[in-house]
């Protein structure tokens, strides 16, 4: 899936926008049709910048794993009283297993890790469920250099959570959450930029915000409870995508029967987008 930013035509006034739901540098948009759009002529449309597909490294849905305690590819780092097992209790979804932490302790939280090693772009998605709003559970993608560059979730008073960097560091969105309830927590980290987004049931919440520090590659993905709250949590489906580059060349298309615009041996008279042409050259 290709994801733009908000696009304006030039020479045409303001023109299509397309939704931007991760990363991309589009810069411009340029569109010859001919002097009469609707009546003789083909669509050419230019996109000159760069943008990414998301190619998914791993997804993960606990369900392989045997009931109780967390085994490779996952570590459990916990420090007793808390811990982290496989559990069948609460799921996202029909059935199966998912990722119990138990916090009871006001220092030490619950604490799972697994590699991820890239250098690249990150998305990182993960479905959680806190069974009371006064807790603190996230997600965090750690380099060699910050092992929580990135840090997103739920968090007390009800509300999502974002640039969780430290002790006393961290902010609150305006959006609530409820106790007993499934969210997906999805969060689009930008190594170039030092930059990611913030979406909670596919719903953007947090543009272009900074990351803890900036990071030259990324190393490990960790599921957290607690800290300095206790609380008990699910967590599930979790995957971690990485985003790769694409070139950005051109759109063909047919307004209608009287040219051949994007050269399909035909014309169709309907809306008739040769991606091939656009994505990768693969046809």
């Amino acid at each position: 899936v290709l994801a733009f930013s908000s696009l304006s035509v030039l020479g045409g006034g303001e023109g299509p926008r397309v939704q931007r739901e991760s990363e991309s540098q589009l810069t411009a948009v340029f569109v010859d049709a001919g002097p009469d759009v609707f009546a003789d002529e083909g669509t050419v449309v230019t996109l000159d910048g760069s943008a990414s597909e998301w190619v998914t490294d791993w997804y993960d849905s606990f369900d392989s794993y045997a009931l109780g305690p967390v085994s490779p590819p996952w570590t459990d780092v916990s420090v007793l009283p808390t811990y982290a097992v496989i559990s069948d209790s609460v799921v996202h979804g029909l059935g199966g297993k998912s990722l119990y932490l138990h916090d009871p302790d006001f220092t030490f939280g619950a604490h799972v890790l697994r590699s991820v090693g890239t250098a690249g772009s990150l998305e990182v998605r993960a479905w959680m469920y806190s069974l009371s709003t006064s807790g603190h559970v996230t997600v965090a993608l750690g380099s060699s250099t910050n092992w929580a560059a990135v840090r997103v979730g739920l968090g007390p008073a009800g509300r999502f959570i974002f640039h969780s960097c430290g002790p006393g560091v961290e902010s609150n969105t305006p959006e609530t959450y409820q106790a007993n309830t499934w969210y997906e927590i999805r969060a689009v980290a930008n190594i170039t930029t030092d930059t990611y987004d913030f979406y909670v049931n596919g719903t953007l919440l947090v543009a272009q915000d900074t990351l803890c520090s900036p990071v030259a590659d990324w190393s490990d993905l960790r599921l957290l409870g607690g800290g300095t709250y206790v609380g008990d949590y699910y967590i599930d489906d979790v995957s971690v995508a990485t985003g790769l580059p694409v070139s950005v060349t051109q759109y063909s298309w047919d307004l209608n029967a009287a040219v051949d615009a994007d050269g399909q041996a035909g014309v169709t008279g309907i809306l008739d987008i040769d991606a091939g042409e656009l994505v990768d050259g693969r046809g």
